[in-house]
Order: C-alpha cells, then sequence, then structure tokens
C-alpha cells in the first residue's frame, strides 16, 4: 500500500523520517491538514513537546495545561493535495488531529461530495467541545456516508440516523464512515 501520512509537528515528523527511511512506500509530509491552506499554529505542551495532544486548537490544549508551546506549520487540503498529486482515490483515510478532524473533512468537500474516500476513521474526543465540533457537524460534511462507532472488540455500531442522545457523546472514541450505496 501507498501510505501518506501527514505530521505538523516539527520534533515528531523527524522521529518519523527516522524510523521510515526503510520503507519506500510511506511519504511524509511535513504539514498540518485543514479546511484551508495556509500557515498555523500548532499548540502543544511546554513539558511534553511532541505528545499525541497537539492540536491547531489552544483551546484544546489549554483543557490540560496552560503551560503551552507553539510552532508555526503549514496546512494543505485534502482536495488540494489530490489535485496537486494526482490522486484520484483515497482508499483509506485516517485523522487524529485532536479536535479538528471536522476541519480536515470540510478541507475535502470535492472527495467527499465525488465519493472518492473509500473509509474515514475520525475521532470524537472532548477537545472537540473546545473547538465547537459537534457530531451533528459531522453528519452534514459526511452526508452520502454511513456512520458508525467502532467499538472496542472491531464491530461497528451505525449511529444513522442522526441523534442527538447517541451522538453528542464528548468521550474518546473512533468513528468509520463509509460511502452509502444508491438506495441507503
Amino acid at each position: 500500500a501507498r501510505i501518506i501520512a501527514f505530521v505538523p509537528h516539527p520534533a515528531t515528523f523527524a522521529i518519523l523520517c527516522d524510523l521510515m527511511r526503510d520503507f519506500p512506500s510511506v511519504s511524509l509530509i511535513n504539514k498540518a491538514v485543514g479546511d484551508v491552506p495556509g500557515q498555523l499554529t500548532l499548540y502543544d505542551f511546554r513539558f511534553s513537546d511532541g505528545s499525541t495532544q497537539a492540536s491547531l486548537s489552544y483551546s484544546a490544549i489549554a483543557l490540560y495545561s496552560d503551560d503551552i508551546v507553539t510552532h508555526s506549520v503549514n496546512c494543505v487540503t485534502i482536495d488540494d493535495f489530490m489535485a496537486e498529486s494526482g490522486i484520484d482515490r483515497i482508499a483509506f483515510l485516517k485523522i487524529d488531529t485532536e479536535g479538528h478532524d471536522l476541519s480536515v473533512l470540510k478541507g475535502a468537500r470535492n472527495a467527499l461530495r465525488d465519493r472518492k474516500i473509500d473509509m474515514i476513521q475520525f475521532e470524537f474526543i472532548p477537545a472537540n467541545i473546545a473547538t465547537g465540533a459537534t457530531m451533528r457537524g459531522f453528519f452534514d460534511v459526511l452526508d452520502g456516508y454511513r456512520i458508525s462507532r467502532l467499538c472496542l472488540n472491531g464491530d461497528l455500531l451505525p449511529l444513522q440516523p442522526y441523534d442527538v442522545k447517541r451522538c453528542e457523546i464528548y468521550v474518546t472514541h473512533n468513528l468509520i464512515a463509509t460511502p452509502r450505496g444508491g438506495t441507503e
């Protein structure tokens, strides 16, 4: 499989470059992914710079600490990257952006509209409270996709149709989205 990994944090990017040097099918790109291209600020914990919780949201990091460090990062959209790279289809899109997963999907509007992404894994986590992302927002941007909660045993629990009581649960969980068929 060809793997393209966007890694905006400079420390994490350097570590992954070293670890992946013997894997030619893995391309590492030192950029963030979002809804608009340009320069953004990545926030992380000063005491653990390079953490797994680095986020484009100051508020998401500030939920846990006020001792924060920043990094200037470049951002690209999925749609722009696909067009510039000549990529027509994405088999699996894994998103783990600490509260900005919805932003990544908004930057893939064309690919989603044209069903050019076969499967999407994304997170719904407490950082979404800080960024204002709701499951309603995910349902809106993933119109035409079936959304399911990924259970710990690997099963998928369908969430359609949207129901505020079943969907707006701000605990860490992973979700899977796949294109719906023509009759659904």
